[in-house]
This record gives structure tokens, C-alpha cells and sequence, in this order.
């Protein structure tokens, strides 16, 4: 198969003015208009932006001592700039994030403007985890399977269960097992790696879902 593909690219061919596909495809892209598109900068730097994003409503109590914060996912996300913003209490922002790396979102306010990264709180600050990891974690210690406190790091806890489990039951390690593996290795905290548009204002997007 290899070598019909090779031997049709490097052949000319009357469609294309006998030229041969590879030499077709160069002279597209020699041209001021070529067939691969660049990517603006703006995703090019923050590739979370290319997500869908969510809605989150702002949470506190000024009364009572409880600052600011929203709820993503099973975890509480705040900053020091959302800390002291009671007045945003119950306004509703819109959430980008990396599905790969949920400890950091990144807030915009109804009116566009940029309100930077929160980071999770604890246990959810520690260790880098997928979307898809957090949701299993979750749903096993809701399900009482998985034990975890405050100050223990889930990811960590997750794969001494599955370790566990495996031996005991001899079973195949769940797929999300060699991503925890991995994070663990790496170790370092979130990086907040955000450089926001020129009006530092949210690209429009409309698809929006809530959360």
C-alpha cells in the first residue's frame, strides 16, 4: 500500500496540468494563498481557547466569610483577584480550560473582560489531571470505592487503588491509570500560560454550555 501511494504522488497527471501530486501541492503552497492554514497566535499561546466553554456562576458569602469562588467539576476555583471581588457574587462567567490539565481555568466576565486563571483548591491543585481522570476519580469516591482526604492527593490515591486492585484481582489497569502514572513523574504546579487578546476581551464562541 505504501509503495501505490508513493509511486501515485511521484506519477504527473493530466488534472493537474502533469504535474505530479507532490510537486501540485508545492506550488500551492509557494503561492500567497496555500492550502494549510495558520493558526492565529492568539490559540497558537492558548490552545484552551479552541474548547468549548462553559458557564459558571460566581459563589460566596461576605456575611459569613466565604469568598468568591466557583464550582467546576467537583472543585472550588479562586484567585486572588476573584478572592476580593464580592461584588461578582452571582454574576456568571464563562470558563475556557485545557481538558488535559483542569487545575487552572481561565474566567471572562458578561461584559468580555478577562478576569485570568483560578486555580483549583485542594486536593485538585496538586498533581496535573485530565477532565476524564478527575470525573473517574470522583465518581469513586462518591461511590465510597475510593478514599481521599483534604490534603492527600487524589491522583496519587488513584493509582494505589488501581494498584491494588490489580493485584488482587488480576485484572487489566484501568487506560487513565498510565496517565496518573505520568503526572506524578512530572510533579511541577500549574503554569499559568495566558496572554489575553489586544481588547482582553473572550473571542466570541457560541457554543457555550453551562456547568
Amino acid at each position: 500500500m505504501d509503495v501505490c501511494i508513493a509511486n501515485y504522488n511521484a506519477s504527473p497527471h493530466s488534472g493537474l496540468g502533469d504535474r505530479t501530486p507532490l510537486q501540485a501541492l508545492a506550488h500551492s503552497m509557494a503561492g500567497e494563498r496555500g492550502l494549510l492554514r495558520v493558526l492565529p497566535e492568539l490559540y497558537q499561546h492558548n490552545p484552551h481557547l479552541l474548547q468549548p466553554p462553559y458557564t459558571c456562576t460566581i459563589r460566596g458569602n461576605s456575611r459569613r466569610g466565604v469568598r468568591p469562588y466557583i464550582s467546576f467539576y467537583n472543585a472550588r476555583y479562586s484567585s486572588a483577584v476573584l478572592g476580593e471581588g464580592t461584588r461578582l457574587i452571582g454574576t456568571t462567567l464563562q470558563i475556557h480550560f485545557d481538558p488535559d490539565d483542569v487545575r487552572v481555568v481561565y474566567a471572562y466576565l458578561p461584559s468580555g473582560e478577562e478576569l485570568g486563571p483560578l486555580a483549583a483548591a485542594r486536593p485538585w491543585n496538586v498533581t496535573r489531571h485530565s477532565l476524564r481522570l478527575r470525573q473517574l476519580i470522583a465518581w469513586l469516591h462518591r461511590t465510597k470505592q475510593l478514599q481521599y482526604q483534604e490534603f492527600d492527593d487524589p491522583v496519587q490515591a488513584f493509582t494505589d487503588y488501581q494498584r491494588k486492585r490489580g493485584q488482587k484481582k488480576r485484572r487489566t489497569a484501568h487506560p487513565t491509570l498510565a496517565e496518573a502514572h505520568q503526572a506524578l513523574q512530572e510533579g511541577p504546579p500549574p503554569r499559568h500560560h495566558w496572554k489575553a487578546t489586544p481588547s482582553h476581551q473572550a473571542p466570541s464562541n457560541p457554543r457555550v454550555r453551562s456547568r
